[in-house]
């Protein structure tokens, strides 16, 4: 199980619960994202988040193990058409991450991430996300692919398949038919011309941490990210 976390100030969100196997992410969802928030003020309130975390854990009768690393630092942000086709049509959800150096904001490259969400197992695992021999947008250094189930409050489940491309730079994603080049055997029925913007205008600065691990009275272990 992993945490995924964002700074500086945090909600604890109760009704938020992913669950694969014995594995899942709790999300911690930030009040503000600023590029003001770095440095003191992301270690103050990922401190914050640590006694958050070791104060519930206790109260659910867990034992919590802190141990900070791997600090990360990027800017994240959704592509999708003026309507929201990817989403609102085909619960598709594109991200682009622009992995920075945490010493000089520099980029270190762009992980993108191609994911569904659905209530139907066999629809979600329907979808073909194999890649095609066409150059452009083919340039990627690494490929993952996950078939995931999401259990969600009050237990219900919804399952994903996801795609994750590592770049060296950032791939060109103007129009819906980029996509098309990179997945040309999956159709969304979304008309190829149909440019692609940033959801909302919404640029997130993020940093994250490996705050530890949960124990388990089964002896399990959920990793806290």
């Amino acid at each position: 199980m992993c945490v995924t976390v964002h700074f500086v100030q945090f909600i604890w969100n109760e009704h938020v619960l992913e669950k694969r196997g014995k594995w899942g992410n709790f999300f911690l969802l930030p009040d503000t994202h600023s590029h003001k928030n770095h440095g003191k003020n992301n270690e103050k309130g990922r401190d914050k988040l640590v006694r958050i975390i070791n104060n519930l854990a206790k109260g659910q009768h867990l034992v919590f193990e802190s141990k900070l690393q791997d600090e990360k630092i990027r800017n994240t942000w959704y592509l999708d058409t003026k309507k929201k086709d990817l989403y609102y049509k085909n619960m598709f959800l594109l991200r682009i991450r622009e992995e920075l150096d945490k010493e000089d904001d520099k980029v270190k490259g762009y992980d993108v991430t191609f994911k569904n969400r659905h209530p139907d197992r066999l629809l979600a695992g329907s979808y073909d996300v194999s890649n095609s021999n066409e150059k452009q947008n083919q340039d990627f250094s690494k490929k993952e692919i996950k078939f995931e189930e999401d259990i969600l409050t009050p237990f219900t489940s919804k399952f994903s398949t996801s795609v994750k491309l590592e770049y060296e730079s950032l791939p060109m994603l103007k129009k819906y038919q980029d996509l098309k080049l990179i997945f040309p055997n999956l159709n969304l029925n979304i008309f190829p011309e149909e440019k692609m913007r940033i959801v909302n205008g919404f640029v997130a600065y993020e940093t994250s941490y490996t705050l530890g691990k949960l124990k388990f009275s089964d002896k399990s272990e959920a990793r806290l990210q």
